[in-house]
């Protein structure tokens, strides 16, 4: 079940709420109420909702601050603004905190269910990606566990104890996303420490070739998927599956193997600061020119890190790394700058201009133009005309 919080000082909305959302419907489940900011952060945070819906002008705190004190704390669910209060200032935050769907007072019943079921519709989409992703990985990592015990056990007869599969695997998938982490960050010290740790459990038993070659591949299968997360190839390291596979197949011993993937992790997180500099301004051009192409659509940066096969918060940091600015406030500058080449052309009406930069609201176009530029789209116009 999807958990919903709902956030207004109006208990008349919170009451309409709770009979206009189609619960059972979208398998969505009432977690909780708030009467003003402060509040709607205690509740989110003993709550963990995956949806918000929430007004702007409340007193103590209001709900904007809210949930710019919220994603800092981490909440990465997703918020639908219901509010009457209308300001420039507060339109431009709503633009800058991303915010999943805004609305405006009063809303029809059909629009607010229609909101919700998009907003259930993505997050059913992220869990699917997230499954697959999961169970890719988790395949990945046993699957390549799957070692012939019985052979194992045999071999090491004579040895007083034989290996606990349970316990190599369990080592395996508790330091896997910690590994994928420190990869992804170029931390050799910790990535180094998390491979003797998964090693550990088999240091004391005989040497097997044939569980060392699966745990070697398994190893690799981890480093080269972080890598793919962020946007660093295989072609761009000296290393291949064959060479892992070679050389594993030649050892003799478990420090042998330690030894290989700790000069293997030394190369990948050196690699990754060899040439970071051009990878990202690569990337950040691949971002440019898709923004050009799609101005008028809804583009976001999830969208854009989905495309490149990166994460959406790694992505950010390299673009305000390469621009000097964060996507947002890129992204709502080229747009205005647009709008305003569009409106000095006069060959456009506003909701044309509005639908061609990507905003499908007209009004919330225009709130943003205003807070951007300091005049409406409209007074523009009239002074535009003027001057002719």
């Amino acid at each position: 079940m999807w958990k919903v919080v709902l956030i207004d000082d109006d208990e008349r909305v919170l009451r309409g709420l709770k009979m206009i959302i189609p619960w059972e419907e979208l398998e969505c489940q009432w977690t909780g109420q708030a009467r003003d900011g402060v509040e709607g952060v205690q509740l989110v945070k003993e709550a963990k909702p995956d949806v918000i819906m929430t007004d702007i002008y409340m007193p103590v705190k209001n709900g904007l601050d809210m949930i710019e004190e919220l994603q800092e704390w981490g909440y990465d669910g997703q918020v639908i603004v219901l509010s009457g209060y209308n300001d420039f200032e507060y339109a431009r935050k709503a633009l800058r905190l991303q915010i999943n769907d805004y609305l405006s007072k009063p809303a029809s019943r059909e629009t607010i269910r229609t909101v919700f079921r998009q907003t259930i519709a993505r997050l059913e989409e992220k869990k699917q990606e997230d499954q697959m992703e999961r169970e890719w990985l988790e395949s990945m990592m046993t699957d390549a566990m799957r070692i012939n015990w019985a052979l194992i056990r045999e071999g090491n007869s004579h040895s007083s104890g034989a290996l606990s599969r349970a316990n190599v695997t369990d080592r395996f998938l508790t330091s896997n996303q910690h590994l994928q982490d420190s990869i992804k960050q170029a931390d050799e010290k910790t990535a180094i420490k998390l491979i003797r740790t998964i090693y550990e459990v088999v240091e004391n038993e005989p040497y097997h070739e044939q569980t060392a070659i699966q745990l070697g591949i398994q190893l690799w299968t981890i480093i080269t998927y972080s890598l793919y997360e962020i946007g660093i190839r295989l072609d761009d390291l000296s290393l291949s599956d064959d060479d892992i596979y070679n050389r594993l197949s030649h050892y003799q011993s478990w420090n042998e193997s330690v030894q290989l993937f700790e000069d293997i992790v030394g190369e990948v997180c050196q690699s990754q600061q060899w040439d970071e500099n051009l990878k990202h301004r690569q990337l950040v051009e691949q971002m440019l020119e898709s923004i050009q192409q799609r101005m008028d659509e809804n583009i976001t940066l999830s969208d854009l890190a989905e495309e490149l096969f990166i994460s959406r918060n790694y992505l950010g940091r390299i673009f305000r790394k390469v621009v000097g600015e964060s996507f947002k406030d890129y992204l709502l500058r080229i747009r205005m700058e647009k709008a305003k080449k569009m409106i000095y052309e006069g060959s456009y009406l506003i909701y044309e201009i509005s639908e061609k930069v990507g905003y499908t609201n007209p009004a919330y176009f225009s709130s943003a133009f205003k807070k951007y530029s300091g005049q409406t789209p409209t007074e523009l116009i009239q002074k535009r005309a003027r001057i002719k």
